[in-house]
């Protein structure tokens, strides 16, 4: 009777099928991704995410979510649009809800506070909600800054745009009616970033496929950035549903 070969390798057969399926999944995402970002396919749901809230109003209330601090990408773009809102709605009051840091408190100025400051916020209408970790308790002990009474308070949230319809509905189960969002989206140069290369030897102008190309040199890495935030904010959206929190 003819003996049974040994396998040549100690792993399973099933992890191996496993592991060689989870490649080519990674390898098709990898494919989708790449084409979306090519035709610009992700902007419609980043301006689904942008939305939310009431269309129009004036704000009793402004709250920039704190983004991460100053300085970084989102603390600089939320701390500018929340200034231009302030200077818009010179009556709002303006919370900035952002966990406090070490040496931090109620008694002192935070860094988002201080740039706002500077970009003309009055500090008589400032104050920071410096306890909650995430949009959920944010919404939470920003609700018992107010009275019971005043359900009415008419809120705009300046935030990243993929992250408004999140807080939108956060801030509404917390207990706020009228709400509305403001997403700070970074604004684009407006220069003509288009080129011609030179041809050393020949001194005269080439065309150039990367230099007269923007989705190449920028568009799309940056919709590949687009991506991965809409990922992520359709995970959170998913997950803040299944835990009832919007």
């Amino acid at each position: 009777m003819a003996k049974k070969q040994k396998s040549d390798t100690w792993v399973p057969d099933w992890v191996i099928r496993l592991f060689r399926w989870f490649l080519q999944t990674c390898g098709w995402v990898f494919l989708v991704a790449v084409l979306a970002a090519l035709l610009g396919l992700p902007w419609p749901v980043y301006n689904w995410l942008d939305g939310g809230g009431e269309a129009a109003g004036t704000p009793d209330v402004i709250v920039m979510m704190g983004g991460g601090g100053i300085p970084s990408e989102s603390g600089l773009t939320r701390t500018w649009q929340t200034a231009r809102e302030a200077a818009r709605f010179p009556k709002a009051r303006v919370i900035v809800a952002m966990p406090y840091e070490a040496g931090e408190s109620a008694a002192t100025r935070s860094a988002v506070q201080r740039e706002l400051i500077l970009r003309g916020v009055s500090e008589s209408r400032l104050s920071q909600e410096g306890e909650g970790r995430h949009t959920r308790e944010q919404a939470i002990f920003i609700r018992k800054m107010f009275d019971d009474r005043e359900d009415k308070t008419r809120l705009l949230i300046v935030t990243s745009p993929e992250h408004v319809r999140r807080s939108v509905l956060s801030f509404q189960k917390a207990g706020f009616t009228h709400v509305r969002g403001r997403g700070a989206l970074s604004q684009a140069i407006a220069a003509d970033l288009t080129y011609r290369e030179t041809v050393e030897f020949l001194q005269k102008p080439s065309t150039s496929i990367v230099g007269q190309s923007m989705m190449l040199r920028y568009k799309f890495w940056d919709n590949l950035i687009i991506e991965a935030k809409i990922a992520r904010e359709l995970t959170a959206l998913v997950y803040y549903k299944f835990k009832g929190w919007i």
